[in-house]
């Protein structure tokens, strides 16, 4: 079975090693059935679609009916679970090329896997398959994610179109999830930029031995995975930071991405212990700001940023440095001369300041509040 190299790229990860940011939450144990139903040998069942094993297949005669699959996902717990889904890979069966997909759309439901109601999730082609005779027992390798930000118990995944015009069948179906470990998502892999954006000036943003390093001309990373769609309301944000001397930087929230100049949208917090600017690290920036460094240079410290509405906290290595609430009005007007300077929902965003200002960054993490 030839691996998701380009897919799994993409995100960051390899399914199954230990710091994968996005995971296959189906489970050979979950509940399944096909759609339609009893329409397949007894030794080519829709659980064969979710078994991990690229040798079997699921297979349905369809009668000329949309064939499909529905899951309900319970992680190995014996219960269904809510879950995030983000992406969908399938394999091949091992013959008939004229039974693979063309084309899928997935569903969620937070009713009954039965009856739903049914939300339409995503739906698009799988452009390997249509291109050339796949070859068998392979997933895709074309990427196939989509923004969703809403968590469903059961989802149902249909094929309305075939290579051919009679039987279906697929060996695995595999539906993609941000990983999470009691409600906190890893956003950075430790490995590649896979899932961040640099803007201009794309080199000042690397990564070294697990770390992502921002030193060069002007120039921001912002978080564009999967991970609620890469817009974010309410949440806490954890990130481990390590200054160099004399070194400027930023952590913006709730911006969206911008090819040149500094951020227009969104706070920013300040990353400073010593550059020349007096604004130190924690402060908002121009709204807030903090004179008194509470980290130091060359020593890792982390900074914890909790926004529930209008209220902002950031706190280093646990202790408050900013308890902050945005004024009534600012929502509609900004800040002067900051006009996206408010609160309102978005990405993040790493700052790289000038040649100068070399900043680490690594164990990035993100909490969805309600």
């Amino acid at each position: 079975m030839r691996t998701l190299s380009f897919l799994l790229v993409l995100c960051g990860m390899v399914l199954g090693s230990a710091n994968a940011a996005i995971v296959d939450i189906t489970h050979p144990d979950d509940p399944v059935f096909g759609l339609p139903e009893d329409r397949w040998p007894s030794g080519e069942s829709p659980r064969h679609a979710i078994d991990k094993n690229a040798d079997t297949k699921y297979l349905n005669f369809r009668d000329g009916q949309t064939a499909g699959i529905v899951i309900s996902p319970q992680l190995g717990t014996g219960s269904d679970k809510p879950t995030l889904v983000c992406g969908i890979a399938v394999t091949t069966g091992n013959d008939a090329p004229d039974r693979d997909p063309y084309s899928f759309e997935l569903y969620g439901s937070n009713g009954t896997a039965e009856d739903g109601p049914w939300t339409l999730i995503a739906s698009g082609p799988f452009i390997d398959f249509i291109r050339s005779e796949w070859p068998r027992k392979t997933s895709n390798e074309t990427p196939i994610f989509f923004r969703n930000q809403t968590e469903y118990l059961h989802y149902r995944v249909m094929f309305p179109v075939l290579a051919g015009d009679g039987i279906f069948q697929i060996a695995e179906i595999q539906l993609l999830s941000p990983q999470q470990i009691d409600g906190w998502y890893n956003l950075f892999d430790g490995k590649t930029l896979q899932g961040w954006t640099a803007s201009e000036n794309k080199d000042t943003f690397s990564v070294v031995d697990g770390m992502i390093k921002a030193k060069g001309p002007r120039s921001h990373l912002f978080y564009t995975g999967p991970v609620m769609g890469a817009n974010f309301k309410n949440f806490e944000l954890k990130v481990d930071v390590l200054t160099k001397p004399r070194a400027n930087s930023g952590i913006y929230f709730h911006t969206q991405y911008q090819e040149t100049g500094w951020p227009d949208k969104g706070y920013e917090v300040q990353v400073n212990n010593s550059h020349s600017d007096w604004r130190r690290t924690a402060g908002l920036y121009a709204v807030d700001d903090v004179r008194q460094a509470p980290a130091n240079d060359n020593e890792w410290f982390n900074m914890h940023i909790i926004v529930r509405d209008k209220h902002i906290i950031v706190k280093v290595d646990g202790e408050v440095v900013v308890d902050y609430t945005e004024p009534e009005g600012i929502s509609q007007t900004g800040y002067p001369n900051m006009p996206g300077r408010k609160i309102s929902s978005g990405t993040f965003a790493i700052q790289g300041h000038d040649p100068g200002s070399e900043m680490y960054f690594k164990n990035i993490y993100v909490k969805p509040l309600p």
